[in-house]
């Protein structure tokens, strides 16, 4: 369970948002997690949290097509870059866990 947890969104719409709470338990911890508005969430642990911090240059480059790579691997997380559309230069930015669990966001 959640508590004091706040909501950023990551679109205009609010559909996709980045929340922080402190989760209560045995023992306590604060949880970072990607949600939508359909209830799919993509916890972040504080190890993979610090990785894509340290990595957000190269996320950035990547976003302006600067980067070797059209992905970066952070374990347990892969984040990467598609186009959505070619005609108009939309494109998101997609990470999941090596499990399989995907979450989408779009920038």
């Amino acid at each position: 369970m959640r508590l004091l947890s706040r909501r950023y969104d990551l679109t205009n719409t609010g559909y996709k948002f980045l929340e922080i709470g402190i989760n209560v338990g045995p023992p306590s911890y604060v949880e970072i997690a990607l949600e939508d508005h359909r209830g799919h969430e993509l916890a972040l642990s504080l190890e993979t949290w610090k990785g894509l911090y340290e990595q957000q240059w190269n996320i950035y480059k990547m976003l302006r097509n600067e980067y070797k790579d059209n992905f970066i691997s952070i374990e347990p997380v892969t984040v990467s870059v598609c186009t959505l559309n070619d005609a108009t230069s939309q494109f998101f930015i997609r990470m999941h866990y090596n499990d399989g669990n995907d979450a989408t966001t779009y920038v």
